[in-house]
C-alpha cells in the first residue's frame, strides 16, 4: 500500500475517533466548557481535511482520466499495429486479439474472444504451438519464436512466425502469453520456389556434367581418330611419294629411248606411234608431279621463297603455256590486269605459277566451248605488302549445290564422268587451295549448274624485297 494512502487512512481514523468522543461529550450538557472547545477543534480539523480530501479526489480523478486516455491510445496502437497481437491464457484460449491478427485468420475480433487458438492451426503444427506455449510459461519472461501454418477461411492457409512472452496481467496478476504474429507466407513461398529452383539447377547441373563427360569422351575419341587418320594420311602420302619416285625413274628411261628412236629413220606411221607414246608418257609425268606435290604438302609445310619477280609476266607466261591446249578445243583465254598492280613483288614465283597453272588448266579441261576470263586486281595495299585478287571465270558445265563441297577435296571431282573423259586425279584444285592458304590468301567458288563457274582467290605478296 502506498505511504500517502496509508497516512490518509490513519488520519481519517484518528479524526473519526475524536469526533465520536466529542459528539458523545456534546450530548452531555453537564460537561465542562473545555470539552466544547475540543469539539470545535475537531470540527475545524474535519473541515480542513474535507478540503484536503476534495483536492486529492480531484487529482485522483485527473489521474484516472489520464490513465483512461493512455489506455485508449495503447488500445489503438494495439488494434492498428501492422502485425497480429494475441493474448492467450495458459490453455491457449484467446483472451484478446488486435484487428490485424483477426484479419490474418479471416475472422471478426469479437468472434475470436474465448476461442481456442488450436482451431485455427493446421493439424501438423498444433503440437508445435503447445510446446511453444509451454516453454513460454515455464521460462518467463523469455520470448520464443516458432513458425506455424494457420487455417484461414476461404483460403489455402498462411504461414506465420510468432514471438511470445509471458507477463503478469490483470488485477489477479495471472500469467498471460502475449504473442506477436507476422505473416511470412511470401517468404515461405519464395523459399520453396528457391529450393525447387535449386533442385532443378542441381538436376540440370548433373545433366550438364554428364553431357560434358560424354562430350569429353567423344572429343577424346575424335582426337584419337584424327591422330589415327593423320598417321594413315602421312603413311599414304609417304607411300605415294615413294611409289611416284620409283615409277619416275624407269619412265625417264623410257623417255630417253623414245627420244633416241625419234632421231632414227621412221616412217609416218612409226612417227605417229612414237608421238602417241611420248604424249602418254607426259600424261603420266603430270600425274606423278601432282602426286608428289600433294604428298609434299600433306607431310610437311613447305618453305616459301621470298624473291622479287614480275607478277604480270608470270600471269602472261602461264596463260601462254596453256594457249595451245585451249586452241585445240576452240577456246580463248582473255586476260585483264589492273593498271595499279605493282610491277615487281616479292614471294615464291614458282608457287604462284603453280597455282595459276592448276586453276587455268582445270578451266581448260572442263570447258567445252566459249571463253575463259582471268581478271587480276589490286585489292589492298599495305606499307610492305599487297593483297592481289584473281577472278577466273569459265563457261563450263558448272557445279550443282550438293557437289560444291567436293571441288577442293583431294582425289575427287564434282562429276566422276569428267574424270573418265578428261583424265586426271582431281588433285589440281586441292593443291591450289593448299598453296593459296600457305601464302596467306583465301579461295572461294561461285558456280551454278549449266552456267559456268568463277573461282576467286587472293595472294598476299610483299614489296621492297630484302637484298639477296
Amino acid at each position: 500500500m502506498p505511504d500517502n494512502e496509508k497516512s490518509t487512512r490513519d488520519r481519517l481514523q484518528e479524526l473519526r475517533e475524536k469526533a465520536e468522543k466529542s459528539l458523545k461529550e456534546y450530548d452531555d450538557l453537564s460537561g465542562p466548557a473545555s470539552e466544547f472547545e475540543d469539539v470545535q477543534e475537531v470540527l475545524q480539523e474535519l473541515s480542513v481535511y474535507q478540503v484536503e480530501l476534495s483536492i486529492q479526489n480531484e487529482e485522483l480523478q485527473a489521474k484516472q482520466e489520464q490513465l483512461e486516455r493512455t489506455s485508449n491510445e495503447y488500445r489503438r496502437l494495439f488494434d492498428f499495429a501492422p502485425v497480429g497481437f494475441f493474448v492467450f491464457d495458459e490453455n491457449g484460449i484467446i483472451e484478446d486479439v488486435n484487428r490485424y491478427g483477426a484479419e490474418m485468420l479471416g475472422m471478426d475480433q469479437r468472434t475470436l474472444h474465448g476461442k481456442p487458438f488450436m482451431l485455427y492451426l493446421d493439424t501438423t503444427y498444433q503440437r508445435a504451438f503447445s510446446d511453444h506455449r509451454r516453454r513460454v510459461f515455464s521460462k518467463k519472461p523469455v520470448a520464443e519464436d516458432v513458425s506455424l501454418k494457420l487455417k484461414v477461411q476461404n483460403s489455402r492457409g498462411i504461414w506465420a512466425r510468432i514471438k511470445s512472452i509471458a507477463v503478469e496481467h490483470g488485477d489477479q496478476k495471472a500469467l498471460r502469453c502475449f504473442t506477436a504474429m507476422q505473416d511470412i507466407t511470401r517468404q515461405v513461398e519464395y523459399s520453396e520456389k528457391l529450393l525447387e529452383m535449386n533442385r532443378t539447377l542441381e538436376g540440370t547441373n548433373n545433366m550438364l556434367r554428364q553431357e560434358i563427360e560424354a562430350r569429353k569422351k567423344v572429343e577424346q575419341e575424335l582426337i584419337e581418330s584424327r591422330d589415327a587418320a593423320e598417321a594413315a594420311t602421312k603413311a599414304k602420302s609417304g607411300f605415294l611419294a615413294n611409289m611416284s619416285h620409283e615409277i619416275r625413274t624407269p619412265l625417264n628411261g623410257i623417255f630417253g629411248m623414245l627420244q633416241l628412236m625419234e632421231d632414227t629413220s621412221l616412217d609416218e606411221e612409226q612417227q605417229e606411234l612414237l608421238q602417241t607414246a611420248k604424249a602418254s608418257g607426259r600424261g603420266i609425268l603430270t600425274i606423278l608431279s601432282d602426286i608428289l606435290e600433294f604428298a609434299g604438302l600433306d607431310q610437311v609445310e613447305p618453305r616459301l621463297e621470298n624473291r622479287p619477280f614480275d607478277l604480270r609476266s608470270v600471269v602472261q607466261q602461264t596463260i601462254q603455256s596453256l594457249e595451245a591446249s585451249a586452241r585445240q578445243k576452240g577456246l580463248g583465254i582473255k586476260l585483264s590486269i589492273a593498271a595499279d598492280l605493282p610491277g615487281e613483288v616479292c614471294g615464291d614465283q614458282a608457287r604462284v605459277r603453280q597455282i595459276l597453272f592448276n586453276m587455268l588448266s582445270n578451266a581448260v579441261k572442263f570447258t567445252q566451248d566459249g571463253e575463259i576470263h582471268l581478271d587480276v586486281s589490286l585489292l589492298r595495299s599495305y606499307e610492305d605488302s599487297i593483297l592481289a585478287g584473281f577472278a577466273l571465270s569459265d563457261s563450263g558445265p558448272g557445279i550443282s549445290d550438293d557437289l560444291i563441297f567436293q571441288v577442293f577435296q583431294p582425289f575427287s571431282q564434282a562429276d566422276n564422268s569428267f574424270t573418265r573423259r578428261h583424265g586426271g586425279l582431281g588433285l589440281g584444285l586441292s593443291i591450289a587451295r593448299n598453296l593459296v592458304k600457305l601464302m596467306g590468301g583465301t579461295i572461294a567458288l561461285d558456280t551454278e549448274e549449266g552456267r559456268g563457274s568463277t573461282f576467286y582467290f587472293t595472294l598476299k605478296l610483299g614489296l621492297n624485297c630484302p637484298a639477296q
